[in-house]
């Protein structure tokens, strides 16, 4: 609408320049102008109807920010600025669709909680997790959909790449743990026995790596199993 009154008024302004043919050039440019003017404001009629039509439903503590956009959209649309309209109600409904599809993902999750609580490890590593869970639940008890559904993605991220840490740690426990049990038996053969201060470092070493793995302690864990791998070079030497 806008563009077309600045149209009219450069054919007004040749004219009064005594300038008909630019004027003329100009106002042959309206018709183009209205099809699309018409275009822009069906469209955005349409897109406020259907922005109308999920907040009817919508059931949210947001509800009355989301009516407050859509009465700007519909004030937009009565002044003639189609463009404006279109961006509020579309953000209306982007925003309705967001929260409903978290709300979704939130109580899928919710009903499997306790598969999430099985992963999160005992002991102290696992108590942010855990602390982290409830304020999960507590944000979907609100209503806080979004909030809710970005901590268990990040949750269940953090979790996956712990479980993946895990797994690491434990295959490189269980080749040392194999790897030590046949030295062992070289080192008992060679007379070194148990009484050896590196044969009882490593035992200790492994101990600790073994302790610290199950208590979720990942850094602990590989910590232990460098010593444990250092002390068993020594005694590889003595065989």
């Amino acid at each position: 609408v806008q563009g077309l009154r600045s149209t009219l008024n450069e054919a007004k302004k040749a004219m009064e320049d005594e300038n008909p043919q630019y004027a003329l050039a100009i106002v042959s440019e309206i018709p183009s102008q209205m099809d699309d003017v018409e275009g822009l404001m069906l469209r955005a009629r349409k897109s406020l109807e259907e922005a109308k039509s999920e907040a009817s439903s919508y059931d949210s503590d947001s509800i009355g920010d989301l009516n407050k956009r859509l009465e700007d959209a519909n004030e937009a649309l009565d002044s003639g600025n189609p463009s404006l309209a279109i961006g509020l109600s579309e953000g209306v409904t982007r925003s309705i669709r967001k929260e409903s599809e978290a709300k979704t993902t939130v109580q899928r999750s919710l009903r499997q909680v306790k598969s999430i609580e099985d992963r999160i490890p005992a002991g102290d590593s696992g108590s942010e997790w855990s602390r982290r869970l409830d304020e999960a639940k507590l944000s979907a008890d609100a209503g806080k959909w979004i909030e809710a559904a970005e901590s268990l993605s990040v949750l269940a991220e953090e979790l996956d790449d712990f479980h993946s840490r895990v797994e690491e740690a434990r295959e490189m426990l269980e080749f040392l743990d194999g790897d030590w049990r046949k030295l062992r038996k070289r080192l008992e053969s060679s007379g070194y026995g148990a009484d050896n201060k590196d044969r009882i470092s490593t035992e200790g070493y492994l101990a600790a790596a073994n302790r610290a793995l199950s208590e979720g302690q990942i850094d602990d864990c590989l910590e232990s199993l460098g010593e444990a791998d250092s002390s068993m070079e020594v005694l590889r030497r003595l065989v």
